[in-house]
């Protein structure tokens, strides 16, 4: 029994390793280390991230960030840019079509 815990706690300390760094996580999203931060704090954000605390007085600790969760929000935010131009794309065709048909006298 020990021995399995000691499996699982290897796999989670393995899986942690490959987590981003602070910077790493805010070059990879185009924000500030703040920035990243805020939205690990915020719980609607997708963002996993885990606080390592301070050791002692005048330390921060340090944040690192799941690089799957990053991806995603990245991804989502491709994706809601895409829907975004496809709407404004779709706004300037009808809006061409309205100038020609009002050019033509049908509208």
């Amino acid at each position: 029994m020990g021995e399995e815990k000691s499996i699982i706690k290897d796999r989670h300390v393995e899986e942690l390793r490959t987590w981003l760094n602070t910077q790493e996580a805010a070059d990879k999203l185009g924000l500030s280390r703040q920035g990243v931060i805020n939205l690990a704090r915020d719980d609607r954000s997708g963002v996993r991230a885990i606080h390592l605390g301070k050791h002692s007085e005048g330390e921060r600790g340090y944040w690192i960030f799941d690089p799957y969760s990053i991806e995603n929000v990245l991804n989502a935010r491709k994706g809601a840019e895409k829907r975004a131009q496809d709407e404004a794309d779709r706004r300037k065709r009808e809006e061409t079509q309205r100038r020609i048909d009002r050019a033509e006298g049908r509208g």
